[in-house]
């Protein structure tokens, strides 16, 4: 157990370093000494970037994290959603305000930003595939362009050997600035 926390701290650090900006910011920095000043636990990681979160997402899952982005695009609809990306690699995920939660103020666009979440995951299998067929085969009309995006998921999943595909979001707990 020890060994796999290590392990991932080891990754968790290595993708820090080798972050969006190439820089460590003061809160990765303070993240780093107190890994480097012999804690065997460390309950959350201090502000990495999007691209280092992808890197350990699965072993993240339902952890708190904090993170560090450039919002790209603010929901207009409902104001509940955003997307977070590393504009230098192309990378983004998407950030949900939890139900209940208050919508996002437009002026978050374009901005970099520090926010808590929580890593969440969906899995599409077979059975959701299947779920989500019979769903649209009961509209009585169908976006075709779904069908088309069910046939591309099938082949994915035939490829992977894990059984299922995941899709991984952000659950925003709090935005710190």
């Amino acid at each position: 157990m020890i060994n796999k926390i290590a392990i991932n701290l080891i990754w968790i650090l290595a993708a820090v370093i080798i972050s969006c900006s190439g820089e460590l910011n003061s809160m990765e920095r303070e993240t780093c000494a107190e890994e480097d000043s012999g804690s065997s636990q460390v309950s959350e990681i201090q502000a990495i970037t999007i691209d280092s979160l992808t890197r350990v997402m699965e072993d993240l899952i339902d952890s708190s994290v904090v993170i560090t982005g450039f919002v790209d695009h603010v929901c207009r609809h409902g104001g509940m959603k955003m997307n977070l990306v590393c504009p230098q690699d192309s990378i983004s995920i998407h950030a949900v305000v939890p139900q209940g939660g208050e919508r996002l103020n437009d002026s978050l666009n374009q901005k970099n930003i520090t926010v808590r979440v929580v890593v969440r995951e969906h899995r599409i299998d077979q059975a959701y595939l299947d779920q989500w067929e019979l769903q649209l085969e009961s509209e009585e009309d169908p976006h075709l362009d779904e069908y088309e995006h069910i046939r591309e998921l099938r082949t994915e999943l035939e490829n992977t050997e894990k059984g299922y595909i995941s899709e991984y979001w952000l659950e925003l707990q709090e935005i710190i600035q």
